[in-house]
C-alpha cells in the first residue's frame, strides 16, 4: 500500500482535552497542533437541508502508523474546512507493509 508511505494530503489536528470549568461543564482544552500526512476519503454525505441543517459530511483519514496524536477527540483542518475527530484511531496491523491509522472526521450540523 504505497499510499500509506506516500500519502497525498495533509490536515491539522489540534488535540482537543476535556476538562470542566468553574461551574462544572464539561469544555475543550486545546492541544498544540499538529501536522499530518494522510489520504483522506469521502465516506458519505448526509444531505439533511430540508430540516434547515447543513450537510453532513463524513470522511475516513488513513495514515502511517502513529502518525496521528492518539486522542479521541480533535479538531482537524484541511483544505480550508474544519473537521472534528470521531472516535479513537483505528489500528490496523495485520501485515507490515499495510498498517496503517484510520480516523473519521465530520463537519456539518454542530459546525
Amino acid at each position: 500500500m504505497s499510499l500509506i508511505r506516500t500519502p497525498r494530503h495533509t490536515v491539522i489536528v489540534t488535540p482537543l482535552g476535556e476538562s470542566l470549568d468553574e461551574y462544572g461543564a464539561p469544555t475543550y482544552q486545546e492541544g498544540e497542533p499538529v501536522t499530518v500526512r494522510c489520504n483522506v476519503h469521502p465516506v458519505s454525505a448526509t444531505d439533511v437541508e430540508a430540516y434547515g441543517l447543513k450537510p453532513l459530511d463524513t470522511y475516513a483519514v488513513t495514515t502511517a502508523p502513529g502518525a496521528w496524536p492518539d486522542t479521541a477527540t480533535s479538531r482537524i483542518e484541511w483544505e480550508g474546512d474544519t473537521y472534528i475527530q470521531r472516535g479513537r484511531p483505528l489500528k490496523a496491523r495485520l501485515g507490515f507493509s499495510t498498517q496503517h491509522d484510520r480516523i473519521f472526521m465530520e463537519r456539518g450540523s454542530h459546525g
